[in-house]
């Protein structure tokens, strides 16, 4: 996803670490993630979660929580 959205080397750096500590939601301004990262971001999430065929509520629930915490 780093090279899909072309992330610059400090921008890849910031994803690392996140990846290994995961920021705490209050700590992350939606409104500063450009449009376009987080049309990819959500696209991917909906990839994985269509992933099996088969989407239930709780899926379904929990991606319009991320789609309304993105402003997307």
């Amino acid at each position: 996803m780093v090279e899909r959205l072309e992330l610059d080397a400090d921008d890849a750096r910031q994803v690392d670490e996140w990846l290994s500590i995961a920021p705490s939601p209050q700590s992350v301004d939606p409104k500063r993630v450009p449009d376009a990262h987080r049309r990819t971001f959500i696209e991917a999430v909906r990839a994985l979660i269509y992933a099996d065929g088969e989407v239930d509520a709780e899926e379904r629930e929990q991606l319009e929580k991320l789609k309304a915490a993105l402003g997307s």
